[in-house]
């Protein structure tokens, strides 16, 4: 699938204009109300509309368009976003109407770095009647990337989008609580499924999937040297097939139950088995992972993102200075606000050649010599 590579948007919530491009890894840093959050919600945004979900209840959950306009309709007109995927791209409008809903208007799709390269297409639906993968363009590409090939690619690789935010660790959070065994196809975005995704690592055909269930364990035990495993059964008590996330300790058979585990334990399980599956969505997004983590945990996790990234597109914000330290200059993009607007730009190893060798990356943030700090 294409990866991402250069972002703009202009107008949605605190993002009145920005330009970014991205790589595999990208570390978004910055104080809080920065507006990292938002881009992390832009993504999520995006989906609900190319996706069948609804865009209306999106909205709806999110306050109505207004909310989601910068400044509101009186200030922005409209939402404007152009997405750039490897040698194709998109422009996608969104209008505020009545009822305090935005409408879509998907501009001709632009070929990137081929001249002229500009092809008409009709639009993208959000509704459950739409079908990209039908839909056609005039175009003179070779017959390898026809415009139904390039739909294709774009609505796959969007569909296939994860954004993951683990902070409930609460008594009634989902992942605590039974879940349908059969929900299981991916890690949904609060990790409500936990225990279903693992059973089908586990007891999957696939001779891969029961490697990488292994390696989600064993990393879990280097994190929390107490676990020996996970205890992934049905229950027998529930009238449809449900199952809970237990687990044993070293040494003791007992089953504990999700509620006996630390936040940051929990947490971790849920990174572990998001980073270390073995089909990886097409891109991870997700909010400031590190939350309740011990730094050598953290060190776990920035060794996960990397491998990942080998493999995928993986976009994290983050206020740890220790896993900023974990990772290079150009997989940073720092975040500010400049009291009307957040700003967001690519940090070079240009900027900090002076610097090198003497600090971290954390220690430089820390020291606010690259900004993203209050």
């Amino acid at each position: 699938m294409s990866k991402l590579t250069r972002l703009v948007i202009k107008g949605y919530k605190s993002l009145e204009n920005i330009d970014i491009t991205l790589g595999n890894v990208n570390i978004l840093i910055g104080p809080n109300g920065a507006g990292k959050s938002n881009l992390v919600h832009f993504f999520r945004f995006l989906k609900a509309h190319i996706m069948k979900e609804s865009l209306s209840s999106f909205m709806a959950q999110e306050g109505g368009a207004d909310s989601l306009l910068f400044f509101g309709s009186k200030e922005t007109e409209k939402i404007l976003i152009e997405c750039f995927f490897d040698k194709f791209g998109y422009e996608l409008q969104f209008m505020p109407a009545i009822n305090d809903v935005l409408l879509a208007e998907i501009k001709p799709i632009k070929i990137v770095g081929a001249e002229n390269a500009i092809y008409s297409k009709n639009e993208l639906r959000d509704n459950e009647d739409s079908n990209l993968l039908d839909k056609t363009i005039e175009s003179n590409l070779n017959e390898e990337e026809t415009n139904h090939q390039i739909g294709k690619r774009i609505y796959n690789t969007i569909e296939n989008w994860r954004v993951y935010h683990f902070h409930d660790t609460s008594n009634t959070a989902k992942v605590k609580k039974p879940c349908v065994l059969n929900d299981n196809i991916y890690l949904r975005s609060d990790a409500s499924n936990l225990a279903a995704f693992l059973y089908r690592l586990k007891n999957g055909d696939n001779g891969n999937s029961i490697k990488n269930y292994e390696l989600i364990r064993d990393t879990v035990r280097l994190a929390a040297p107490f676990f020996d495993d996970f205890i992934l059964r049905i229950d027998p008590l529930s009238k449809h097939e449900q199952i809970n996330l237990e687990w044993k300790a070293k040494d003791t058979d007992f089953p504990f139950r999700a509620w006996h585990l630390s936040d940051g334990t929990l947490r971790f399980m849920c990174l572990a088995t998001l980073f270390l599956q073995p089909d990886l969505p097409s891109a991870i997004i997700i909010d400031e992972p590190e939350l309740g983590l011990h730094p050598y945990a953290i060190y776990l996790l920035a060794s996960m993102i990397k491998s990942a990234a080998t493999k995928t597109q993986v976009i994290v914000a983050t206020q740890s200075v220790t896993l900023l330290n974990q990772f290079q200059p150009d997989d940073v993009l720092v975040v500010d606000h400049d009291g009307r607007a957040t700003q967001i730009r690519k940090l070079t190893v240009e900027e900090l050649s002076e610097w090198v060798g003497e600090y971290s990356l954390g220690e430089l943030w820390e020291k606010n010599i690259f900004g993203g700090r209050p």
